[in-house]
């Protein structure tokens, strides 16, 4: 999941599972009803949580309010900054009573799983439609425009964004907390081909925005292709910018492609062939072919293994 930029919800998991998928991903949560200890767990480690405004989970029930929504995601907040939290309504709005019967059965009908009794939203915000009162209760609270921006939109924005930005860059997944307070950022390895004026550009460029934007450090490896290639599929390299697909570097992208994650183009419409200074008179191949002899019969072509 963490390679195709999928993220993982542990909404409906006990602690223990939690953690274990914390530690196992390196991308972002999508957590939901955790204890103290698991939310600040989920925050240290890169996640990030979407507040539930479900009546059962919020502490007065079907007598709560859009104000006792407001508190519950201030309390989250507090422990584990603005910045990693989000507006997460988990909407049921226009479900009767059989939609609820159905999701508390297992598979829908046989054994009871639980009984949330009665369901109605809080007080102020029970369509998605009343969703300004939500933020109006904000307001009363003290927040600031720039805290009520980010719960309401700005946080998931950013989370998608930098996914996006980062996919669009890269070839392989690489491991990346997307929540701004994660305690260590990981070094991004790229490879890349010295002297390919392509690989060189591409991949500064590259490191330029993830540090700049996504405030990563990064290193740039100098390889061989056939050997950044490799570095990749072992994960000694955590991407390149230098893949020349479909024809170029067919081969090893055969060899290697279950252990690769082909993410984006990052050059469409990219040519490679043979070229001749403009002193030659010669404009195809079958050209060369007619003055092979003024070229001793040979082609000079770039390093061994380039594909």
């Amino acid at each position: 999941m963490n390679r195709v930029g999928i993220m993982v919800d542990l909404s409906h998991v006990g602690g223990n599972t939690s953690r274990e998928a914390i530690l196992e991903s390196k991308k972002t949560e999508h957590p939901r009803n955790k204890s103290d200890e698991e939310l600040r767990f989920i925050a240290d480690h890169g996640g990030f949580i979407g507040v539930t405004m479900f009546p059962p989970f919020l502490k007065r029930g079907i007598e709560a309010t859009v104000d006792d929504y407001v508190e519950a995601m201030d309390y989250i907040i507090n422990l584990v900054g603005e910045d990693c939290v989000g507006y997460g309504t988990d909407f049921t709005q226009g479900y009767d009573k059989g939609f609820f019967d159905w999701i508390t059965h297992d598979k829908g009908r046989h054994r009871r799983l639980t009984n949330f009794g009665t369901i109605l939203n809080p007080e102020g915000i029970r369509t998605i439609g009343e969703t300004p009162n939500l933020t109006a209760a904000m307001e009363k609270a003290g927040w600031s425009e720039g805290k009520i921006r980010k719960v309401l939109g700005e946080n998931w924005l950013r989370n998608a964004m930098l996914k996006r930005q980062f996919l669009a860059l890269l070839l392989a997944g690489v491991a990346l907390p997307f929540c701004s307070q994660a305690a260590d950022k990981p070094t991004i390895k790229i490879g890349y081909v010295e002297g390919w004026s392509d690989s060189v550009a591409t991949t500064n460029v590259a490191a330029n925005i993830i540090r700049n934007k996504l405030g990563y450090p990064v290193e740039m490896v100098p390889v061989a292709a056939g050997i950044m290639w490799q570095g990749v599929a072992r994960g000694d390299l955590d991407a390149t910018l230098s893949a020349w697909l479909p024809t170029t570097h067919e081969a090893y992208y055969t060899q290697f492609k279950d252990k690769v994650v082909d993410v984006a183009v990052n050059y469409p419409g990219a040519k490679i062939g043979l070229i001749v200074p403009d002193y030659v008179a010669a404009h195809s191949i079958a050209d060369l072919n007619a003055n092979k002899a003024a070229f001793q019969g040979r082609i000079v072509g770039i390093d061994a293994g380039a594909g």
